[in-house]
């Protein structure tokens, strides 16, 4: 993973905001920032990650639809409203 795309993973446990905002940016971004940017999310809330997260779903390479899909499964599992 390229040195950008590692700090962003690593942003988890910093403050809220700064990490929405380094997510939103980072799915416009290059490949690896977008693949980062589930693990980014891991410490919101599960309606923060899913809004965050969820347009990477339809990413058009499959390691980020991938990596986005594996960080919403719990959110998805924990309640059926997400299931869709």
């Amino acid at each position: 993973m390229g040195s950008s795309a590692s700090a962003l993973a690593l942003l988890g446990g910093y403050s809220r905001g700064f990490v929405i905002d380094a997510i939103t940016l980072a799915r416009e971004a290059e490949p690896l920032l977008r693949f980062a940017a589930p693990l980014a999310a891991a410490g919101l809330s599960p309606q923060s990650r899913w809004r965050l997260i969820s347009p990477l779903l339809e990413d058009e390479l499959r390691a980020v639809r991938d990596q986005a899909f594996n960080n919403l499964l719990p959110i998805a599992g924990a309640d059926p409203a997400y299931r869709t």
